[in-house]
Protein backbone atom coordinates (compact mmCIF):
# COMPACT_ATOMS: atom_id res chain seq x y z
CA UNK A 1 0.00 0.00 0.00
CA UNK A 2 3.00 2.71 0.56
CA UNK A 3 4.49 1.67 -2.40
CA UNK A 4 1.09 2.35 -4.33
CA UNK A 5 0.74 5.42 -2.22
CA UNK A 6 4.71 6.76 -3.03
CA UNK A 7 3.93 6.16 -7.01
CA UNK A 8 0.63 8.34 -7.06
CA UNK A 9 2.52 11.04 -5.87
CA UNK A 10 5.60 10.72 -8.25
CA UNK A 11 3.06 11.00 -11.31
CA UNK A 12 1.19 13.88 -9.81
CA UNK A 13 4.57 15.40 -8.81
CA UNK A 14 5.78 15.09 -12.86
CA UNK A 15 2.27 16.28 -14.36
CA UNK A 16 2.41 19.31 -12.36
CA UNK A 17 4.39 21.50 -14.67
CA UNK A 18 3.12 20.31 -17.69
CA UNK A 19 -0.30 21.49 -16.07
CA UNK A 20 0.76 24.35 -15.13
CA UNK A 21 2.47 25.58 -18.23
CA UNK A 22 -1.25 24.86 -20.47
CA UNK A 23 -2.64 27.50 -17.43
CA UNK A 24 -0.06 29.37 -18.43
CA UNK A 25 -0.28 29.64 -22.32
CA UNK A 26 -4.54 29.66 -21.90
CA UNK A 27 -3.87 32.74 -20.23
CA UNK A 28 -1.56 34.13 -22.19
CA UNK A 29 -3.59 33.71 -25.79
CA UNK A 30 -7.17 35.12 -23.36
CA UNK A 31 -4.92 38.11 -22.25
CA UNK A 32 -3.79 38.86 -25.73
CA UNK A 33 -7.53 38.74 -27.40
CA UNK A 34 -9.19 40.55 -24.52
CA UNK A 35 -10.02 44.41 -24.96
CA UNK A 36 -9.86 46.30 -21.55
CA UNK A 37 -11.32 48.79 -20.19
CA UNK A 38 -9.20 51.74 -18.70
CA UNK A 39 -10.40 55.21 -16.87
CA UNK A 40 -9.24 58.24 -18.34
CA UNK A 41 -11.27 61.64 -17.77
CA UNK A 42 -14.45 60.03 -15.97
CA UNK A 43 -14.55 58.20 -18.99
CA UNK A 44 -13.49 54.33 -19.71
CA UNK A 45 -12.34 53.80 -23.04
CA UNK A 46 -11.71 50.81 -24.69
CA UNK A 47 -8.12 50.09 -25.17
CA UNK A 48 -6.31 46.98 -26.93
CA UNK A 49 -3.16 45.86 -27.87
CA UNK A 50 0.09 46.16 -25.81
CA UNK A 51 0.16 49.82 -26.74
CA UNK A 52 -3.42 50.01 -25.06
CA UNK A 53 -4.39 53.08 -27.64
CA UNK A 54 -7.71 54.66 -27.13
CA UNK A 55 -10.36 53.42 -29.62
CA UNK A 56 -13.71 55.31 -30.38
CA UNK A 57 -15.44 52.95 -28.38
CA UNK A 58 -16.10 54.37 -24.45
CA UNK A 59 -18.09 53.23 -21.42
CA UNK A 60 -19.60 56.87 -20.14
CA UNK A 61 -19.97 58.55 -16.23
CA UNK A 62 -23.62 56.11 -16.33
CA UNK A 63 -22.37 53.32 -17.43
CA UNK A 64 -23.38 53.41 -20.78
CA UNK A 65 -21.45 52.18 -24.21
CA UNK A 66 -20.60 55.61 -26.50
CA UNK A 67 -19.16 55.50 -30.07
CA UNK A 68 -17.12 58.79 -30.20
CA UNK A 69 -17.10 61.93 -27.35
CA UNK A 70 -20.27 62.55 -26.26
CA UNK A 71 -20.41 66.01 -24.72
CA UNK A 72 -23.73 65.39 -22.81
CA UNK A 73 -23.70 61.80 -21.29
CA UNK A 74 -27.53 61.09 -20.68
CA UNK A 75 -28.32 59.21 -17.03
CA UNK A 76 -31.75 58.13 -18.94
CA UNK A 77 -30.20 56.64 -21.78
CA UNK A 78 -29.74 52.32 -21.27
CA UNK A 79 -27.86 51.64 -24.28
CA UNK A 80 -25.26 52.57 -27.14
CA UNK A 81 -25.00 56.21 -27.98
CA UNK A 82 -22.83 57.54 -31.27
CA UNK A 83 -21.65 60.79 -32.16
CA UNK A 84 -20.43 61.59 -35.15
CA UNK A 85 -17.81 64.13 -36.12
CA UNK A 86 -16.49 65.27 -39.59
CA UNK A 87 -13.90 63.00 -39.59
CA UNK A 88 -16.09 60.22 -38.88
CA UNK A 89 -19.81 61.11 -39.57
CA UNK A 90 -20.91 57.44 -40.72
CA UNK A 91 -20.75 56.01 -37.79
CA UNK A 92 -22.83 52.96 -37.93
CA UNK A 93 -21.99 50.64 -40.80
CA UNK A 94 -23.83 47.58 -41.41
CA UNK A 95 -22.62 44.68 -43.94
CA UNK A 96 -25.35 41.52 -44.84
CA UNK A 97 -24.95 39.14 -47.19
CA UNK A 98 -28.57 38.34 -46.76
CA UNK A 99 -32.07 40.13 -46.61
CA UNK A 100 -31.62 41.29 -43.16
CA UNK A 101 -31.75 44.15 -41.24
CA UNK A 102 -32.07 45.32 -38.23
CA UNK A 103 -35.30 43.25 -35.93
CA UNK A 104 -36.84 45.65 -33.38
CA UNK A 105 -38.80 44.04 -30.69
CA UNK A 106 -40.92 45.48 -28.21
CA UNK A 107 -42.60 43.13 -26.01
CA UNK A 108 -45.41 44.53 -23.37
CA UNK A 109 -49.41 44.12 -23.51
CA UNK A 110 -49.91 48.16 -23.51
CA UNK A 111 -51.47 48.59 -27.09
CA UNK A 112 -49.34 51.99 -27.69
CA UNK A 113 -45.89 50.16 -27.47
CA UNK A 114 -44.34 49.05 -30.42
CA UNK A 115 -40.89 49.24 -32.14
CA UNK A 116 -40.27 53.02 -33.57
CA UNK A 117 -37.27 54.95 -34.90
CA UNK A 118 -37.12 58.12 -33.67
CA UNK A 119 -35.48 61.27 -36.11
CA UNK A 120 -34.51 64.32 -33.86
CA UNK A 121 -32.97 67.25 -34.93
CA UNK A 122 -31.90 70.59 -33.15
CA UNK A 123 -30.19 74.03 -34.72
CA UNK A 124 -27.13 75.17 -32.50
CA UNK A 125 -24.96 72.44 -30.78
CA UNK A 126 -26.23 69.13 -28.17
CA UNK A 127 -24.38 71.40 -25.51
CA UNK A 128 -26.84 74.40 -26.66
CA UNK A 129 -29.58 73.29 -28.80
CA UNK A 130 -31.38 76.09 -30.77
CA UNK A 131 -34.86 75.88 -32.19
CA UNK A 132 -35.31 74.75 -35.74
CA UNK A 133 -35.59 77.35 -38.55
CA UNK A 134 -37.39 77.53 -41.75
CA UNK A 135 -35.22 79.33 -44.59
CA UNK A 136 -38.12 80.47 -46.53
CA UNK A 137 -36.22 77.86 -49.54
CA UNK A 138 -38.78 74.92 -50.76
CA UNK A 139 -36.86 71.66 -48.71
CA UNK A 140 -33.15 73.54 -47.63
CA UNK A 141 -34.30 72.48 -44.75
CA UNK A 142 -33.88 68.97 -43.55
CA UNK A 143 -35.30 67.56 -40.29
CA UNK A 144 -34.45 64.12 -41.06
CA UNK A 145 -35.16 61.26 -43.59
CA UNK A 146 -33.80 57.68 -46.00
CA UNK A 147 -32.37 57.12 -48.89
CA UNK A 148 -32.46 53.81 -50.75
CA UNK A 149 -29.46 53.44 -53.05
CA UNK A 150 -26.85 50.96 -54.74
CA UNK A 151 -24.16 49.86 -56.57
CA UNK A 152 -24.24 51.53 -59.86
CA UNK A 153 -21.15 49.83 -61.39
CA UNK A 154 -18.89 52.80 -60.56
CA UNK A 155 -19.83 53.65 -57.30
CA UNK A 156 -23.13 53.76 -54.37
CA UNK A 157 -26.24 55.99 -55.77
CA UNK A 158 -27.63 57.19 -53.05
CA UNK A 159 -30.77 58.98 -53.70
CA UNK A 160 -32.60 56.00 -56.10
CA UNK A 161 -35.96 56.82 -54.09
CA UNK A 162 -35.82 58.59 -50.92
CA UNK A 163 -38.10 59.79 -48.14
CA UNK A 164 -37.92 63.49 -47.62
CA UNK A 165 -38.92 65.60 -44.29
CA UNK A 166 -38.98 69.30 -44.22
CA UNK A 167 -40.11 72.20 -41.68
CA UNK A 168 -42.37 74.76 -42.80
CA UNK A 169 -41.93 77.69 -40.12
CA UNK A 170 -39.93 78.53 -36.96
CA UNK A 171 -40.04 76.35 -34.65
CA UNK A 172 -41.70 77.00 -30.97
CA UNK A 173 -43.01 75.31 -28.37
CA UNK A 174 -46.57 75.97 -29.68
CA UNK A 175 -45.33 75.17 -33.61
CA UNK A 176 -44.05 72.81 -35.00
CA UNK A 177 -45.17 72.63 -38.87
CA UNK A 178 -43.55 70.05 -41.74
CA UNK A 179 -44.12 67.97 -44.64
CA UNK A 180 -43.32 64.63 -45.69
CA UNK A 181 -42.49 63.92 -49.33
CA UNK A 182 -41.58 61.01 -51.46
CA UNK A 183 -39.01 60.96 -53.98
CA UNK A 184 -37.78 58.35 -56.46
CA UNK A 185 -36.18 57.97 -60.12
CA UNK A 186 -38.06 57.13 -63.57
CA UNK A 187 -36.37 54.51 -65.79
CA UNK A 188 -33.13 56.49 -67.63
CA UNK A 189 -34.79 60.01 -65.93
CA UNK A 190 -33.06 62.09 -62.68
CA UNK A 191 -34.42 61.62 -59.46
CA UNK A 192 -38.09 63.53 -59.08
CA UNK A 193 -40.63 64.37 -56.36
CA UNK A 194 -43.49 62.21 -56.54
CA UNK A 195 -45.78 63.47 -53.56
CA UNK A 196 -46.05 65.89 -50.68
CA UNK A 197 -47.79 65.55 -47.41
CA UNK A 198 -49.06 68.55 -46.18
CA UNK A 199 -47.03 71.58 -45.88
CA UNK A 200 -46.00 74.95 -48.01
CA UNK A 201 -45.27 73.93 -51.72
CA UNK A 202 -42.42 74.84 -53.80
CA UNK A 203 -44.35 78.33 -54.12
CA UNK A 204 -44.68 78.92 -50.44
CA UNK A 205 -47.97 78.08 -50.40
CA UNK A 206 -48.97 76.47 -47.26
CA UNK A 207 -52.10 73.72 -46.99
CA UNK A 208 -52.86 70.39 -45.73
CA UNK A 209 -52.88 68.93 -49.11
CA UNK A 210 -51.08 65.64 -50.64
CA UNK A 211 -49.60 67.45 -53.44
CA UNK A 212 -48.96 64.77 -56.33
CA UNK A 213 -46.58 65.91 -58.78
CA UNK A 214 -47.25 62.76 -60.85
CA UNK A 215 -50.09 61.26 -62.69
CA UNK A 216 -52.03 58.99 -59.94
CA UNK A 217 -52.96 55.96 -61.41
CA UNK A 218 -55.51 53.27 -60.22
CA UNK A 219 -54.89 49.41 -60.71
CA UNK A 220 -51.46 49.56 -62.70
CA UNK A 221 -50.57 51.52 -65.94
CA UNK A 222 -52.28 49.63 -68.63
CA UNK A 223 -54.86 51.47 -70.81
CA UNK A 224 -57.38 49.59 -69.21
CA UNK A 225 -57.11 51.37 -65.71
CA UNK A 226 -58.29 54.47 -64.91
CA UNK A 227 -55.92 57.31 -64.02
CA UNK A 228 -55.72 61.09 -63.12
CA UNK A 229 -54.13 63.39 -65.08
CA UNK A 230 -53.60 67.21 -64.49
CA UNK A 231 -53.13 70.23 -66.46
CA UNK A 232 -52.34 73.38 -64.86
CA UNK A 233 -52.62 76.07 -66.49
CA UNK A 234 -49.62 78.45 -64.89
CA UNK A 235 -51.75 81.59 -65.15
CA UNK A 236 -53.75 83.54 -62.29
CA UNK A 237 -57.31 83.17 -63.10
CA UNK A 238 -57.44 80.49 -65.50
CA UNK A 239 -58.68 77.08 -64.11
CA UNK A 240 -56.82 73.71 -64.05
CA UNK A 241 -57.93 70.48 -65.67
CA UNK A 242 -58.39 67.34 -64.09
CA UNK A 243 -58.36 64.36 -67.00
CA UNK A 244 -60.00 61.19 -66.36
CA UNK A 245 -58.20 59.05 -68.63
CA UNK A 246 -56.64 55.04 -69.37
CA UNK A 247 -53.76 54.86 -67.00
CA UNK A 248 -51.41 54.76 -70.14
CA UNK A 249 -52.69 58.28 -71.45
CA UNK A 250 -54.24 57.32 -74.68
CA UNK A 251 -57.33 57.91 -74.23
CA UNK A 252 -60.41 59.04 -72.15
CA UNK A 253 -61.76 57.13 -69.29
CA UNK A 254 -65.66 56.94 -68.02
CA UNK A 255 -66.68 58.84 -64.74
CA UNK A 256 -70.02 57.71 -62.96
CA UNK A 257 -71.68 59.58 -60.13
CA UNK A 258 -75.09 60.04 -58.50
CA UNK A 259 -75.08 63.55 -59.05
CA UNK A 260 -73.00 66.04 -60.17
CA UNK A 261 -72.83 69.82 -59.54
CA UNK A 262 -70.79 72.25 -62.07
CA UNK A 263 -70.04 75.95 -61.57
CA UNK A 264 -69.18 76.24 -65.10
CA UNK A 265 -70.87 74.91 -68.36
CA UNK A 266 -70.64 71.30 -69.95
CA UNK A 267 -69.22 70.70 -72.54
CA UNK A 268 -69.53 66.99 -74.59
CA UNK A 269 -67.80 65.48 -76.45
CA UNK A 270 -67.92 66.45 -80.96
CA UNK A 271 -68.36 64.13 -83.15
CA UNK A 272 -70.16 64.42 -86.82
CA UNK A 273 -73.65 62.94 -87.30
CA UNK A 274 -72.14 60.20 -89.52
CA UNK A 275 -70.06 59.07 -86.15
CA UNK A 276 -72.41 58.91 -83.69
CA UNK A 277 -72.69 55.44 -81.68
CA UNK A 278 -76.24 53.52 -82.33
CA UNK A 279 -79.14 55.26 -80.85
CA UNK A 280 -80.36 51.78 -79.57
CA UNK A 281 -77.14 51.30 -77.25
CA UNK A 282 -76.92 54.94 -76.08
CA UNK A 283 -80.48 56.33 -74.29
CA UNK A 284 -80.19 59.09 -72.87
CA UNK A 285 -76.74 60.15 -74.01
CA UNK A 286 -75.49 63.44 -75.32
CA UNK A 287 -72.90 64.14 -77.66
CA UNK A 288 -72.59 67.73 -79.73
CA UNK A 289 -72.40 67.10 -83.55
CA UNK A 290 -70.54 69.57 -85.29
CA UNK A 291 -71.65 69.08 -89.05
CA UNK A 292 -75.66 69.30 -88.23
CA UNK A 293 -77.90 70.78 -91.17
CA UNK A 294 -80.18 73.74 -90.13
CA UNK A 295 -82.34 72.31 -86.99
CA UNK A 296 -85.91 73.51 -88.12
CA UNK A 297 -87.98 72.15 -85.27
CA UNK A 298 -86.00 71.68 -82.05
CA UNK A 299 -85.57 67.35 -81.61
CA UNK A 300 -85.90 67.01 -85.12
CA UNK A 301 -83.94 63.71 -86.21
CA UNK A 302 -80.30 64.43 -86.43
CA UNK A 303 -79.18 65.24 -90.35
CA UNK A 304 -75.38 65.73 -91.04
CA UNK A 305 -73.87 66.77 -94.08
CA UNK A 306 -74.23 71.06 -92.77
CA UNK A 307 -72.24 73.57 -91.08
CA UNK A 308 -73.92 73.75 -87.82
CA UNK A 309 -73.31 72.73 -84.11
CA UNK A 310 -76.33 71.22 -82.43
CA UNK A 311 -76.79 68.92 -79.58
CA UNK A 312 -77.42 65.73 -80.03
CA UNK A 313 -80.23 63.26 -77.62
CA UNK A 314 -80.38 59.89 -77.70
CA UNK A 315 -83.76 58.36 -77.01
CA UNK A 316 -83.08 54.95 -77.39
CA UNK A 317 -84.35 55.17 -80.55
CA UNK A 318 -83.27 57.93 -82.78
CA UNK A 319 -80.54 61.01 -82.15
CA UNK A 320 -82.62 63.87 -81.93
CA UNK A 321 -80.86 67.60 -82.30
CA UNK A 322 -81.74 70.59 -80.47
Amino acid sequence: MQMLAFALILVTVSAWPQCQEQQIDDLNRRTRSMCTLNPTNNVVPVRYGSTFADSRLSRDINGNLQIGMNPRPNILNGGLTMVGSLAKSNVLEVHNNYAVGVDLFTHANAGFRAPYINFYKSDGTQLAPAPILYSGVYEADSIGGINFGGWDGSAYFAGSAAIYTAPDENWTPTHHGGHLSIYGTNVGSLTQQIAQFGGKDSNGFGGDNVVFFRPLSFGGNQYNNPALYPESSGISGVPAILHVRGADNSRDASVTALNVSVSGFVAPGSVTVENLPAASETAGKMFVVSDSTAVIAEGQMCIGGGTGTALAFSNGTVWKCF
